[in-house]
């Protein structure tokens, strides 16, 4: 086995044990929100996102929309906003967060005008 084949089997293996990780803790903390959260910021904090798919890249914000920590939420989405593929899905996040916050109109206009 080559070197690149050892670095990928590695990275898959890594990829295993978080997705395995992951769907654990969802089973286990589905009805404990803070424990959910808790687990995601430390997953991220310790390895970072292994796996690929927006569905994972957007849980730790819809777990902070959830909870109504929406300063987290829209941090990790500004942080979200350096990958173009991602800004329509971001500006979507925002405008449902600020909907829920009651803000002026205007700002949500003012992102759907900067959808950039």
């Amino acid at each position: 086995m080559g070197e690149y084949e050892r670095i990928l089997k590695k990275q898959l293996k890594a990829q295993d044990k978080q997705i395995k990780a992951i769907h654990e803790a969802e089973a286990k903390y589905k009805d404990d929100l803070p424990k959910l959260i808790e687990f995601w910021e430390a997953e991220l904090a310790e390895r970072g996102l292994l796996i690929n798919g927006t569905k994972w890249r957007f849980r730790l914000i819809d777990l902070y929309y959830r909870s109504g920590r929406y300063d987290d939420a829209w941090h990790k989405l500004n942080m979200l906003l350096i990958d173009p593929s991602y800004r329509e899905r971001v500006r979507k996040w925002q405008i449902r967060i600020l909907k829920k916050e009651k803000k002026d109109y205007t700002h949500i206009q003012q992102l759907l005008d900067n959808n950039q």
